[in-house]
């Protein structure tokens, strides 16, 4: 047979028939089967007219897996429901030659553009064209959040966590560092906004099917080293960001897809181990050490896979290994040394003996001796570098078999264990946990002929989380609560456990244990239909949540001071507790159905129409537990919660129609214009941190004593003076947050790999979730402001003050977003993208552990919660990000020293250097009081203070030791609220660069040995966390810890060494 094989790049020969070249559109329609893709195009004669009846032929060359097809009237043809792979199009037709393309890389739900342009000749002749897809066609499915496998295996991941590189796309960003070392309710993962949207909102899909995490504030999936492992098991996976199609729901955020490795025809495999040691590393900012703390990683593991039978059946597994023994960098605020025997400096500087309760000494030895700097006030500073350990083990299986070129199988299975023992903010407060994730899923993909295809799925999730937060030994005589540890003592903190005046002590937050189990069952079925110009999509997903929680918080006890003074004299603001706590079963059955139709009215031009309905029955207790405080015709909490079988009165989740639409048009060569429109739903099913600690007779049972008289002994079934309950709960006609997004982007080809990409992205969200004291004390008006007099009675008198979830919070988000993709040619891949945005909301997160570091967790007037509009708590102005990989151009067959051979090669040749490039301005935050100096009554403290009129000068210091000026604000007059904003301020920003350095030696035709350096923070800059937001004391003198900054975002330089063998 006559063979003629051409070397071209695919985008010089794949044209539409218009001879427009157009990019992938960046909203709009879904890929059929979340993770599958498609291989679809024209076939030409050398005339560009369009040859209908060509046979062709698409094949995975890497599984054999076959897809036979005819072009249409058209001489258009698709091939759906392929999965992730390298694939050849060969195309027949009497009276041209063969034309074969091979080499097409598949992405996770990429609709791939392959145009085939035929030559005159005989049937015997094949043509060979090598290439990947072009990045310009007129697909209407969106890669461009695409990680490809080269990203995932080669840039430098501190922690090799996979999903860091979601920050790679635009618009979104890494929220991790905005969560306090005491929030220990919040979840295990690392979190990201995406598109303005809050951390919670985000969804992960492993192989098609929900991966979820465990808390009490977000159910994002990680595991307990802070990673999610299995770098080794990941092909790549998608980030769709915004204005997705019908399929994607559930969440109005990113969506997530991640595609594991499939075994292939090539016995294949790698075993690796990477390398951490303090010796390599530079010392943090903070430590007081003359070199870096100790730190010890190791993270080992390999993964293999192969044919079980040829072109039939195959394997695919891996395994890591995560060890950690790292001494943390620690700085906290603690009383000092006159503090702790009663004296506190007056106005004039001088020491003044304010009282010691003869009770309250004891106490001074949750909090460590302080061995820095006096701060003033009673405080001073305190370093130290307590360990912290951690073992985590992942494991992943996959195995797939072709049945036919009709039907596929696969079924994945995946399991994280881990184990970690972490100080909290002094080494006299711990915190261990336990964590078992799993993952199993099978997935059948039938096709019904070459125009209809369908694709079930069906997966069992499970995550189980144990975690203590009492303190390591534990002095039983400072119990304040019958028979659990000492529970949590903070002085002149904001929120929960949030950064105060002083440094929480005894427990570790407010979240004190939790013992929850989540299972998922999940079951999902799409159908694709082709028909002329039409591709018709429709399927439906189902999901039963089983949440089975043991997470009742302050179990042992939260005692809140005004400020130091006032816990020296032993004088509470109030005393909390939760007695016998009870583990409920939360319930929710969930499902949706879609309907979409993608119409190509022209080779340049598609339009995207679709509609999801999303639905489920609330939160349920099938056991009659589900209680709630709910309130009256007034608007008034009644005084005993409602108990019954859901903690919703009305569900307003039964009805969530979300229409879909999108445009890709292409009004000229190498030009694309996308638009898109949806609305999406927070379907809600993980309510259990509202309604876990509802008092269910005498179980569950929260006792609140303000003031108090401390300490005190809270027990069951004790009277004691002034005690109430203190009732959580949930709006009873709550409505699921809904969030509009809208899009405009223009893609310009700038070269055949290369693309250029400007565009616009808004959203509106309403219906958001919000937390409240719904018991507040009443207020007059005055001058037309509240105002609320000594002691005013709340609106409930017989309760306490109340954590109440509700449904009144908005956000607003509006972005510019520009980028440059050049996809891997002559050794260089790279990517960067700018971000302009700002994001706008009265509430930033849905539950108090996400809250972060910035600011108040409630309204500070929830009768008027547009009070509290302003930057969102995620909101970065402006961010870059930018990464690439690049072989350097030496050795054998490379431009400088080409003809190297032997020894000089091995030497010379096989280098690659990859870096990532990150620099954004920094998170907003709010400067607060530190006490409820409003005397509204809500002692999670979200008084704002008040702006100095007569301060002229930078407010923003830019000092670590004050980062702001507090004189640049007042205390507010008692009884009212603070005239400043909502995060009027701004927080250190982050500039980092990491990098790494391969060295490739090849053993032979298929193994090689690769020797990895990679370094981080490469250039050691110091990137500062936040400021203490607490800035004056119930004495009106500024707190000495106003403006402090005690820590960074990210990790001083760090050095890590790797050694890898792949065959």
């Amino acid at each position: 047979m006559a063979r003629r094989r051409l070397v071209l790049h695919a985008a010089r020969t794949l044209k539409s028939r218009s001879g427009i070249l157009i990019l992938s559109l960046a909203l709009s329609s879904p890929v059929f089967g979340q993770v599958l893709g498609s291989i679809s195009g024209f076939v030409h004669d050398p005339t560009s007219a369009n040859i209908p009846g060509a046979s062709v032929i698409v094949t995975n060359s890497e599984t054999g897996l076959s897809r036979t097809l005819l072009a249409d009237e058209r001489g258009y043809y698709r091939a759906l429901a392929l999965p992730v792979g390298r694939y050849d199009v060969k195309v027949q037709r009497e009276g041209f030659r063969n034309m074969v393309r091979f080499g097409i890389d598949l992405a996770v739900a990429q609709d791939a553009e392959v145009d085939i342009d035929m030559q005159v000749g005989v049937v015997r002749e094949d043509v060979e064209i090598s290439g990947e897809a072009s990045l310009v066609n007129v697909a209407t499915t969106s890669i461009s959040g695409l990680v490809d496998e080269r990203s995932v295996k080669d840039l430098p991941l501190n922690g090799r966590s996979f999903d860091n590189l979601i920050t790679l796309n635009p618009g979104t960003a890494n929220t991790t560092v905005n969560r306090s070392a005491s929030s220990t309710g919040a979840g295990l993962g690392n979190n990201f906004s995406v598109s303005g949207n809050r951390e919670d909102y985000n969804l992960f899909l492993l192989n098609g099917i929900e991966y979820t995490g465990v808390s009490t504030a977000d159910v994002i999936p990680g595991g307990l080293s802070g990673q999610l492992l299995g770098v080794d098991a990941v092909r790549e996976f998608n980030v769709l960001e915004h204005t997705y199609g019908a399929e994607y729901g559930k969440r109005p955020g990113g969506q997530v897809s991640l595609v594991t490795m499939s075994g292939t025809n090539q016995f294949h495999g790698t075993l690796f181990e990477f390398v951490r040691n303090s010796a390599f590393d530079a010392r943090n900012f903070f430590d007081q050490t003359s070199g870096p703390p100790p730190f010890r990683r190791n993270q080992f593991g390999g993964s293999a896979g192969g044919p079980i039978q040829k072109d039939k059946t195959f394997v695919f597994g891996s395994y890591e290994g995560f060890r950690q023994r790292l001494g943390v960098s620690e700085v906290a605020v603690v009383p000092d040394n006159n503090a702790r025997r009663g004296f506190l400096p007056a106005a004039n500087g001088s020491l003044t003996n304010v009282g010691l309760a003869p009770a309250i000494a004891p106490y001074l030895s949750l909090w460590p001796v302080a061995n820095g700097p006096e701060l003033g006030g009673g405080a001073a500073l305190y370093y130290a570098n307590p360990p912290q350990k951690i073992r985590e083990d992942f494991g992943n299986i996959r195995v797939d078999h072709n049945f036919s070129s009709r039907d596929m199988l696969s079924g994945v299975y995946t399991v994280d264990d881990g184990f970690n023992l972490a100080p909290g903010a002094t080494d006299l407060q711990l915190s261990t946990s336990t964590l078992r994730s799993q993952i199993a899923s099978l997935q059948e993909t039938h096709s019904f002929g070459s125009a209809v295809l369908n694709t079930f799925r069906a997966g069992f999730t499970r995550a189980k989380w144990l975690m203590n937060a009492a303190p390591p030994g534990g002095d039983s005589t400072l119990t304040f609560v019958e028979s659990q540890p000492v529970g949590f003592i903070n002085i002149g903190a904001v929120g929960n456990g949030q950064q105060g005046a002083v440094a929480g002590a005894g427990s570790n937050g407010s979240q004190q244990f939790d013992n929850i189990a989540r299972n998922l069952f999940t079951a999902t079925d799409s159908a694709s239909v082709i028909k002329g110009s039409h591709r018709i999509e429709v399927g439906g997903w189902f999901q039963k949540v089983q949440s089975n929680d043991n997470a009742a918080d302050q179990r042992n006890g939260v005692a809140t001071f005004a400020d130091l003074q006032h816990f020296l004299q032993g004088q509470a603001t109030q005393v909390t507790a939760t007695l016998n706590p009870i583990e409920i079963g939360w319930r929710q059955t969930a499902g949706a159905w879609y309907a979409q139709d993608s119409i190509q009215l022209r080779p340049n031009l598609t339009v995207t129409l679709g509609v999801r309905h999303e639905f489920n029955n609330g939160w349920n207790s099938p056991q009659g537990v589900a209680a709630n405080f709910v309130p009256d015709s007034n608007g008034v909490l009644i005084t005993q919660p409602v108990i019954g079988k859901s903690i919703y009165s009305q569900n307003n989740a039964r009805f969530l129609i979300g229409p879909r639409a999108g445009i890709a048009w292409s009004p000229r060569s190498r030009t694309a214009i996308h638009a898109g429109y949806g609305l999406y739903y927070e379907q809600l099913d993980y309510m259990g941190a509202c309604c876990d600690s509802i008092p269910v007779g005498s179980d569950n049972y929260r006792v609140t004593v303000t003031p108090a008289t401390f300490p005190l002994l809270i027990a069951p079934g004790g009277n004691i003076a002034g005690s109430k309950i203190g009732p959580t709960g949930v709006q009873p006609d709550l409505k699921m947050p809904a969030v509009h997004q809208y899009s405009l982007k223009v893609d310009q080809s700038l070269a055949a790999n290369t693309v250029l990409s400007v565009g616009y992205v808004g959203e509106r969200g309403y219906h958001l979730l919000a937390t409240a004291d719904a018991n507040t004390a009443i207020p007059t008006i005055v001058n037309g402001q509240p105002y609320f007099a000594p002691k005013s009675p709340r609106a409930n008198p017989n309760l306490s003050n109340a954590r109440y979830e509700v449904s009144n919070g908005e956000s607003n988000y509006n972005a510019l977003q520009a980028e440059v993709t050049q996809r891997f040619s002559h050794g260089l891949q790279f990517r960067v993208n700018y971000t302009f945005s700002k994001s706008l909301d009265n509430h930033s997160s849905s539950f108090l552990g996400n809250e972060g570091l910035g600011g108040a967790t409630t309204y500070l007037d929830p009768r008027n919660p547009q009070r509290d509009w302003g930057p969102s708590n995620f909101n970065i102005a402006s961010r870059v990000a930018g990464n690439f990989s690049y072989e350097l151009p030496l050795g054998k067959g490379k431009a400088i020293l080409g003809d190297a051979s032997g020894v000089a090669n091995s030497v010379v040749g096989g280098w690659q250097l990859n870096a990532i490039v990150s620099a954004q301005t920094g998170f907003p935050f709010t400067p607060l009081v530190g006490f409820n100096q409003s005397a509204n009554g809500d002692t999670r403290n979200p008084d704002r203070v008040s702006v100095n009129p007569n301060f002229s000068g930078p407010v923003i210091e830019g000092s670590p030791n004050q980062w702001f000026n507090p004189a640049a604000f007042l205390l507010p007059a008692a009884g009212t609220f603070g005239t400043a904003g909502r995060d009027i301020l701004t927080a250190p920003g982050l500039l980092e660069v990491d990098c790494s350095l391969f060295k490739t030696f090849h053993l032979g035709e298929r193994a090689s040995l690769q020797f990895r350096g990679e370094f981080f923070n490469v250039l050691n800059h110091t990137n500062f966390g936040w400021p203490v937001v607490s800035t004056f004391t119930s004495s009106g003198a500024v707190s000495p810890s106003a403006g402090l900054i005690t820590s960074t975002l990210s990790t001083s330089r760090q050095i890590q060494l790797g050694l890898k063998l792949g065959w």
